[in-house]
């Protein structure tokens, strides 16, 4: 008898544990980040919010002339070598908030809505709600430079809610976000639309074709399309709540010996 309700009192225990650590999961899956913060912008705020990304755009594509391109009025040992563009990470937060119907159709169609994007210290915060969980899915990545100045991008890592999720997991569905990215670039191709600012879309599909494979893991050198400069991004950090972007001339250096213009 008393044996027995041992081993009653045993099951009761570890029935309540089970359910109190599947409470805490449940919990801890659908804790809600304090800092994801998805934007929902009506007809006139998403034109606004594009208008923003595309000047952003400007200012890269402007940089990467301004160190790209010779200055016929610019004396060569005084071209500029190097630029920096600093973009507010409210502006990648609005413009993801303002993605094109056919962008968010494909993340609706794919279980991810009310998109996000915190720039921290160090890394990249992509967040989303995840209809498979029913929870917010965070996606830390951390861009990196090697010293022949090619991109990788490194998963720091994923979490649902406050749960790690498991390194197999995470590189089972990088594979089908990845394929799927693939898939609508290939669409964009296809569709001949201009990029943002007039950028050229061919010209857009490619950089992005570039960035995937960095998000795959293969280093990958982002030099932009001639058009635009002869010029290379060498660095992208996040920092201070800003991504802040690197570009190098890629232009010959000028001869030591070249005579300035004003001793012509």
């Amino acid at each position: 008898m008393k044996q027995r309700r041992f081993i009653l009192g045993l099951l009761a225990a570890v029935a309540l544990a089970l359910a109190a650590i599947a409470a805490g999961v449940c919990l801890a899956i659908r804790h809600v980040p304090g800092d994801y913060r998805p934007l929902v912008l009506g007809g006139p705020q998403k034109q606004q919010a594009r208008r923003s990304a595309e000047r952003a755009v400007v200012e890269v594509l402007g940089a990467a002339s301004r160190v790209g391109s010779l200055d016929p009025h610019c004396d060569p040992a005084d071209q500029p070598r190097e630029a920096t563009v600093e973009l507010d990470g409210d502006i990648l937060n609005r413009w993801v908030a303002s993605l094109p119907p056919e962008a968010a159709a494909a993340l609706n169609q794919a279980g991810v809505r009310d998109p996000a994007v915190v720039v921290g210290d160090g890394r990249i915060t992509l967040y989303a709600h995840w209809a498979r969980y029913d929870a917010v899915v965070a996606v830390d990545l951390v861009p990196a430079f090697d010293d022949t100045q090619s991109l990788t991008i490194r998963i720091a890592g994923v979490r649902l809610g406050r749960m790690p999720v498991p390194r197999q997991t995470v590189q089972r569905h990088r594979r089908e976000v990845i394929d799927a990215l693939v898939g609508h670039i290939r669409q964009w191709r296809q569709t001949g639309q201009p990029g943002p600012s007039g950028m050229d879309g061919q010209d857009l599909a490619d950089v992005a074709e570039r960035v995937i494979e960095a998000l795959r893991g293969t280093p990958v050198r982002l030099d932009l399309p001639r058009r635009y400069g002869h010029a290379r991004i060498r660095g992208i950090r996040a920092a201070d709540g800003k991504l802040v972007i690197e570009i190098i001339s890629l232009l010959p250096e000028p001869a030591a010996d070249q005579p300035s213009r004003s001793s012509w």
